[in-house]
């Protein structure tokens, strides 16, 4: 049961990492956050792994080796090269459709289009596996569910005519690029299962910070670093606890794929929609928070619904 833990973990970091993440894109664009968060993942990554090496920490996992070994350059497999290749490129373009979805939209309205990757993943698993299984009852109702609770998400609207809680959905910036977002990771997850099992959980997360941040760093260089009055010493620590709850997210989902399957550690992580969602009412007094939370809860049971299946 220590992957349920796990995926849990996962959910409340990534949630915090949402907070934090928005309470500083309003003035820190988001090529400049996604590469100093990088930059922090990996230096609180390698501050876990020296903490693990020199406590009894190991001993907690099951199966340490999985999770903290570190491999020699001349053992890492095609399998694990081809894996970061698509995964890092993939989570490249992720990382920044994620910072500009919460930067435009609020976060009750804009986190719980996350609730779509498993439902993606119904079909992209298949493709990407070679399985070709279609989707049973079970799993169609749990798509209904996650499109309903979508629904629900502007609920408030439906007096203007019965479709425009959806086209009110659509219409804002945020939403429609965090669907592009949960298809992206109904891809990556798989990858990351892949990436993980052929090194360690350690050295995935790491390899990915890295892929993702070279090129992030490629990209600062061709916009000619016109933000960078954003790496004042004081921006920069700004980005600290979005650094920090990064890498708690990556290590733990990463730790989690090695213990279970793939969408069931998706489905649990979800519950951060609703988490999030309740964070945009704390911290930022976000509106019709009631039909959110309602609108939320049911798209993660759709989730629930479709890892059943």
């Amino acid at each position: 049961m220590s992957w349920i833990v796990l995926s849990l973990l996962t959910a409340f970091s990534q949630s915090l990492k949402d907070v934090f993440s928005k309470k500083k894109l309003h003035r820190i664009d988001e090529y400049s956050i996604a590469f100093l968060m990088g930059i922090f993942s990996i230096i609180f990554v390698f501050i876990f792994l020296i903490l693990a090496k020199n406590t009894s920490m190991e001993k907690i996992f099951p199966d340490s080796a999985s999770v903290f070994f570190i491999p020699q350059f001349e053992e890492l497999s095609v399998s694990f090269w081809e894996a970061l290749f698509i995964n890092g490129t993939l989570n490249l373009i992720a990382t920044v459709v994620y910072l500009k979805a919460i930067k435009h939209s609020e976060l009750s309205v804009t986190i719980p289009m996350l609730a779509f990757t498993p439902v993606f993943l119904i079909f992209t698993s298949p493709i990407i596996l070679g399985k070709s299984e279609l989707p049973n009852l079970v799993s169609l109702m749990g798509i209904l569910l996650v499109v309903f609770g979508s629904y629900l998400l502007n609920i408030n609207e439906c007096h203007l005519g019965f479709w425009k809680p959806f086209r009110a959905l659509l219409k804002e910036n945020g939403p429609r690029l965090m669907l592009l977002v949960a298809f992206i990771w109904s891809i990556t997850s798989i990858y990351d299962k892949v990436g993980s099992r052929e090194t360690s959980s350690i050295f995935w997360t790491l390899s990915v910070h890295f892929y993702i941040n070279i090129f992030i760093g490629i990209i600062l260089i061709f916009r000619r670093l016109k933000k960078i009055e954003t790496f004042k010493i004081s921006h920069i620590k700004e980005i600290i606890p979005i650094g920090l709850f990064n890498s708690l997210t990556s290590l733990f989902q990463m730790t989690a794929v090695q213990l279970a399957l793939v969408a069931n550690i998706i489905s649990i992580k979800r519950t951060s929609i609703v988490i999030s969602t309740i964070f945009g009412y704390l911290f930022f007094r976000e509106k019709n928070i009631r039909s959110r939370i309602l609108g939320a809860s049911i798209m993660v049971l759709g989730v629930i619904f479709i890892t059943l299946s």
